[in-house]
């Protein structure tokens, strides 16, 4: 920027600089890209449903979007398309093109996000759809989500026990936090409520069993939920009770 002076007739110059420093933080690129069958592989699906398709990606549908470096995606589960995502953890595809995305920010909340594909590199720079707390949901959790209901599952399952920074002794973590927290979205996906919270399902388990598989049971309001005692146990929504029966996953023997 420059101003013109007079003193007398003469006139002087002054030269102003300025000079602005921002700070930005370190931000990760996640890509998305769409896969799609080659016309052999569909061809090879129609001939035998069993064998294995070729897929390729189409780079012109790839997508992506920035997260600070310290934040985590947390949830990957796809739907719609073949998905491919660099580094994720959880995300899913809905109908429309919505892409359902749950990132752990490390300070102690969940954040949901709810965008297209194309959109959520913004999305994720606005206020997310929900904002929840590690202290109300725990800190180790799994996530499931059915598009035809439009209902997230969350279950925190957590060994916690006594502790003393001068205990020298092994401590048997036995006691657990197994809890079930259920949130609807309505119908155009603009706020997710939640429908239940808390329900506890300890006394279903024997001490030091944790969870560690969970999905929704297709045309019904029940979730599947299997341990690491190799049991598969079904849960309804509706009665919050788990089903009589179970089912035991055998491990075979080494040969």
């Amino acid at each position: 920027m420059y101003l013109t002076h007079f003193v007398g007739t003469r006139p002087t110059a002054f030269k102003f600089v300025a000079e602005v420093t921002e700070h930005t933080q370190a931000l990760l690129e996640y890509k998305i890209h769409n896969l799609s069958l080659t016309s052999d592989g569909q061809q090879n699906l129609q001939l035998n449903p069993r064998s294995i398709p070729s897929v390729h990606i189409q780079p012109r549908h790839s997508y992506q979007f920035r997260l600070h470096a310290n934040h985590t995606i947390l949830w990957v589960n796809f739907i719609k398309f073949l998905i491919y995502l660099t580094c994720p953890r959880y995300l899913q595809l809905l109908e429309n093109d919505k892409l359902l995305l749950i990132v752990d920010d490390h300070s102690g909340s969940i954040l949901v996000y709810l965008d297209s594909q194309q959109g959520m590199n913004a999305a994720v720079q606005r206020p997310p759809r929900k904002h929840l707390h590690r202290s109300k949901i725990g800190e180790t959790c799994i996530f499931t989500f059915d598009e035809v209901r439009r209902t997230l599952a969350i279950c925190e399952t957590t060994k916690v026990g006594p502790s003393h920074p001068k205990l020298l002794v092994i401590i048997d973590f036995s006691h657990l936090q197994l809890q079930l927290h259920i949130f609807i979205f309505d119908e155009q996906y603009n706020q997710l409520q939640s429908w239940a919270s808390g329900i506890d399902l300890v006394a279903w388990y024997s001490p030091g069993v944790l969870i560690t598989a969970m999905c929704f049971v297709h045309g019904s309001e029940e979730l599947l939920l299997i341990g690491t005692d190799l049991v598969a146990r079904v849960y309804s929504l509706l009665t919050q009770q788990f089903r009589y029966d179970s089912f035991n996953r055998s491990v075979p023997n080494p040969v």
